[in-house]
């Protein structure tokens, strides 16, 4: 995951946060896929459920006069109590168990982040509003991946004797 300042919510301590999440993620995948033994991945987690906590609690602090300050802190409810349940499901935090939940954290993060956080600060005034076109937009270039196909020069080889020659491969006279 790669913070990017389009992620930014226009409050200093919430984006010194959000990076902070961004490296913790980071981290428990660096964990998993260089296969290190199951008390570093346990470790990372554990600092992420911690951090986690902190976090929510920090951005719930001045959310409290907002009108969607409960439906914002069921979201992270719900997140909290979905990675305790993974864990509790892994209790060996094994690094073959841990993909998924990457998975659904970096999605749900930058999902968060982009649409709902940056909405809720937009309307208390930290940034400006956007149209939902444009956070979506945004939201799009910052997590697609794009497919990258690999053409090779030359034709493969046929061992079957089955099989037509490469010249016949090309419709019509076979000249180029």
């Amino acid at each position: 995951m790669h913070w990017h300042e389009s992620f930014s919510v226009g409050v200093k301590l919430i984006d010194e946060h959000h990076r902070r999440l961004f490296t913790l993620i980071n981290e428990l995948i660096v964990a998993t896929e260089t296969q290190q033994q199951e008390e570093a991945i346990g470790r990372v987690l554990q600092a992420l459920i911690d951090y986690t906590k902190l976090h929510f609690r920090s951005e719930e602090t001045l959310f409290r006069d907002l009108g969607t300050f409960e439906q914002h802190a069921a979201a992270h409810r719900t997140f909290e109590q979905d990675l305790l349940r993974f864990i509790a499901a892994n209790p060996t935090n094994r690094p073959e168990s841990t993909p998924r939940l990457i998975t659904h954290l970096t999605h749900w993060l930058q999902h968060h982040i982009l649409q709902t956080d940056i909405a809720t600060f937009s309307e208390l005034g930290f940034r400006p509003r956007e149209p939902q076109e444009a956070i979506e937009e945004r939201l799009h270039l910052l997590t697609h991946k794009p497919t990258v196909l690999i053409a090779e020069d030359s034709v493969p080889t046929i061992s079957s004797p089955n099989r037509s020659s490469p010249k016949n491969w090309v419709s019509g006279s076979g000249t180029a």
